[in-house]
């Protein structure tokens, strides 16, 4: 227990040190932002922002863990366990104060979103390897989807994980990363190189029970839609995200497009072969062998970029996904490819607006947005798995000395 009360005390001395530095950053690009959304207005005809229909469906699916509905089955939901939970219980907090109603629900989230990324951003000043780590997260994108998508809350676990790992609690370290992977999966492809870092450092049994801590989560979610659906219904979220087919603005779009022809088809086959991908991406990762912890945030970049990169589907969010561990790098180049992708994601809804109200081809959408995003990905993987092997040939070098 005096174990437990000391990890919080650390927790919540580094994610609440001086947040008042947090909004005054905010405060100061403000009516910069607000001029940048006038511009694309002005210039697209179309809002510089996609809506909430994202935190809108969140309500919808909300219902199915409060009564509106069996989970998965009456209330279908693309989500796990307990991203639904979480959907609940701001749907709680809104009834609260502005009944049960979509508005209140928008505006009780963005709040609550609101809190968590200035922790965030507080926490990124106090400790991020660089102030490039910093102008990357007060770029618009991340702020925009830390308010109006759920990925700001396994982005915070990621980063909390990666602190707790940096003062080498590798157990705090695989409980935070366990809370991400039951939020949102992705996270999953991180382990294998953690446990390889963790074998090296303290032993296979040690990284057996990382890996432990790191799946439980994911697994008692498992278990809670079981006791509340059913057998039937506990794969519902993975069959929906693999049953997914090849989208135009995914590297596989970006490929096809570039080619002029259809490269890589919409198959199960290919299906099978992206899978295959993201998990050799994985694999290679920990093949990596990280044994500092520079190098773990190399292999960890690795993995989530290889992951993203392919799969079948893209949405810009997935961006903060990428900071979290970017603004740990050692790596200049990493992080000057992170501000920019930061940038250059923001211009997805705008560009996509503008092809709605036909102010702009589906050409200028590849050429603007969907191939940097490509190539920005690609390039910070090979910037990433360079940086762990030079590491690693300059640590030989020195000891041969």
């Amino acid at each position: 227990m005096v174990t437990f009360l000391a990890m919080i005390d650390r927790i919540t001395a580094e994610t609440l040190y001086r947040p008042v530095r947090a909004l005054l950053l905010l405060a100061m690009i403000a009516a910069f932002y607000a001029a940048i959304f006038f511009f694309l207005i002005s210039k697209t005809g179309a809002p510089g922002l996609a809506g909430v229909s994202d935190v809108d469906s969140y309500f919808d699916y909300a219902a199915g863990v409060l009564g509106g509905g069996t989970a998965y089955r009456d209330v279908a939901s693309p989500y796990p366990l307990l991203a639904n939970l979480l959907f609940a219980a701001v749907r709680l907090v809104a009834s609260r104060f502005g009944g049960v109603n979509a508005n209140a629900f928008v505006w009780a989230w963005a709040a609550l979103a609101g809190v968590a990324y200035v922790m965030v951003l507080d926490t990124v000043i106090a400790s991020a390897s660089s102030w490039l780590a910093v102008l990357a997260w007060l770029a618009p994108a991340p702020i925009y989807f830390a308010l109006l998508r759920y990925d700001i809350y396994p982005a915070a676990a990621t980063l909390l994980a990666l602190l707790a790992i940096r003062r080498d609690s590798y157990l705090a370290g695989a409980a935070w990363f366990g809370l991400a992977v039951a939020l949102k999966g992705y996270a999953l492809f991180l382990l294998p190189a953690y446990c390889v870092f963790i074998a090296q450092r303290r032993g296979l049994a040690s990284a057996a029970t990382a890996a432990a801590v790191a799946v439980a989560p994911m697994l008692l979610g498992l278990l809670g839609t079981i006791v509340l659906t059913g057998w039937q219904d506990v794969t519902a979220p993975f069959a929906f995200q693999a049953s997914r087919a090849i989208e135009d603005e995914s590297s596989y779009g970006a490929l096809n497009y570039l080619f002029g022809a259809t490269i890589v088809p919409a198959s199960p086959v290919m299906n099978w072969i992206g899978r295959g991908l993201q998990l050799g991406c994985a694999l290679i990762a920990a093949a990596f062998a990280p044994r500092r912890f520079d190098e773990l945030v190399d292999a960890f970049l690795f993995a989530l970029l290889g992951f993203i990169a392919f799969l079948n589907f893209h949405s810009p969010q997935y961006l903060l996904w990428i900071l979290p561990i970017a603004c740990f790098s050692s790596s200049r180049a990493i992080l000057g490819l992170a501000l920019v992708l930061s940038w250059v994601s923001h211009l997805h809804f705008p560009l996509l607006s503008a092809l709605t109200f036909g102010r702009l081809s589906a050409n200028q959408l590849y050429h603007l947005n969907v191939i940097p995003v490509t190539l920005l990905h690609f390039a910070m993987m090979a910037v990433a798995a360079h940086h762990v092997l030079s590491n690693r040939r300059g640590t030989a070098k020195l000891f041969a000395m």
